[in-house]
């Protein structure tokens, strides 16, 4: 029944109706602008996650080679020490048989 009045006030006042309609059309640019901002900001979010993660990967990574390389820096290490115990042991006997030979 409003419907009707409203129609049959707009046959009556062409420009009722063309600003009834301009309010019509701004409602549904307003509601389409609300969308796509909604829209957008989910994907922000989206994007925003999907970062994080993989700088957490990253940083898991990172934190893995880190200790992987402590651990062949202590491998190497230790092989120095072994080398240069060995090197020392040969040097004793080395005296001892320059020592036997005199």
């Amino acid at each position: 029944m409003k419907a009707m009045k409203t129609l049959q006030h707009f046959s009556n006042d062409q420009k009722a109706y063309l600003m009834y309609q301009k309010r019509l059309d701004s409602v549904r640019v307003e509601s389409t602008w609300k969308a796509a901002i909604r829209r957008a900001e989910q994907e922000v979010k989206r994007r925003d996650a999907q970062i994080q993660k993989r700088d957490a990967l990253i940083q898991k990574r990172d934190t893995q080679i880190l200790n992987l390389t402590l651990e062949k820096d202590v491998q190497i290490q230790e092989k120095d020490a072994q080398i240069q115990e060995k090197d020392a042991q040969i040097q004793q006997l080395m005296a001892l048989l320059n020592k036997k030979n005199i």
